[in-house]
């Protein structure tokens, strides 16, 4: 199976066709069908990779693997961010990454002996250039990248593209003033408002899995740029009645926009718990449904779609902004 069949399946599922696909559809049908495609993504992740694609964390990245021409893929606001222009002093004239002895000796900080340096040495051939340089610099002009904990970087090498992953983390600055809301709307939302129907669906969705499980559950918000349209995806997780810990669907970000997430608190409040409060760090979209009735016969959908059953919000350099449901979906 390739992966553009798999990501068709999911965008079928729930992109285009949800505005009048979730409202026709049982709701006892419709977890079932998020669990399908989740089946089918895990069926891609257990194919054979190839070594195209390696992690740029604290480890470093060998310098052979970056230069002059490397940039950002998938950067929210959009702008051609080229490691060498950001980072001039860690290439060379003639457009290598310099390793960190090159770098050192250009300085001046250290002379470089050759003849105790050690060729074969892994080390000896490891980029000055950090990710955590790059994550700095991205935070300045995007306060999505500004927890070190939450943004990780994959690098395609065959493409020649740095590409940030921004995990969700365990659920359970700048005055914000200087932002106006429209400008932060719409960095939100680069699609404009979500449709009210997603937020059906995940609503449906988080009642199947209380109802059924007892456990709560996570839905990832996705933009399809090239197409103007969002959609919704489960990523893995552990959950239990209390907490849910997603782990980020890494295939997803690398070809779409990740907006945000929602999770579900199922009979307990919306309110954001200290879990949350710790994980929900970056400008993204965060939202939470609860006060679920005990028994489902009483439960009313209409009640949970509106504040104060489901609540959303974004974090800005430490600074959390409350937003209304109807500031995000549009009906």
């Amino acid at each position: 199976m390739s992966n553009e069949n798999v990501f068709s399946n999911i965008e079928s599922l729930f992109g285009k066709d949800v505005l009048s696909g979730l409202e026709k559809k049982p709701v006892s049908t419709v977890s079932k069908e998020i669990k399908n495609s989740k089946k089918q993504v895990e069926k891609v992740k257990k194919e054979p990779k190839e070594k195209l694609e390696i992690v740029f964390g604290s480890a470093g990245v060998n310098a052979k693997d970056l230069d002059s021409k490397t940039f950002i893929g998938n950067a929210r606001n959009q702008r051609e961010y080229v490691l060498s222009e950001m980072f001039p002093e860690y290439f060379s004239d003639d457009g290598h990454a310099l390793t960190k002895q090159e770098f050192n000796a250009k300085q001046d900080l250290v002379l470089v002996d050759t003849e105790t340096e050690k060729p074969d040495s892994e080390e000896v051939h490891i980029a000055a250039l950090t990710s955590e340089m790059v994550r700095c610099a991205l935070a300045k002009d995007d306060s999505a990248y500004s927890s070190k904990a939450l943004v990780n970087f994959v690098l395609d090498k065959k493409a020649n593209m740095l590409m940030v992953i921004i995990s969700a983390g365990t659920k359970g600055a700048v005055n914000v003033e200087d932002e106006s809301h429209d400008a932060l709307m719409k960095q939100l939302l680069p699609g404009g408002q979500i449709p009210i129907n997603l937020l059906v669906g995940m609503i449906k969705v988080g009642k199947r899995k209380y109802y059924d499980n007892s456990k709560e559950v996570q839905i990832d918000i996705y933009y399809n740029r090239s197409e103007n349209y969002y959609f919704l995806d489960m990523p893995e997780q552990e959950a239990t009645l209390t907490s849910v810990k997603p782990f980020a669907n890494v295939r997803l970000q690398l070809q779409y926009q990740y907006v945000g997430s929602w999770h579900c608190h199922h009979i307990f409040n919306p309110q954001a718990s200290e879990v949350d409060d710790h994980s929900e760090v970056t400008a993204h979209l965060y939202g939470r449904s609860g006060n679920f009735s005990q028994n489902e016969k009483d439960f009313s959908l209409d009640d949970e779609i509106s504040s104060p059953n489901t609540l959303f919000r974004t974090c800005v350099y430490g600074h959390f902004i409350e937003l209304s449901v109807s500031e995000v979906f549009s009906k």
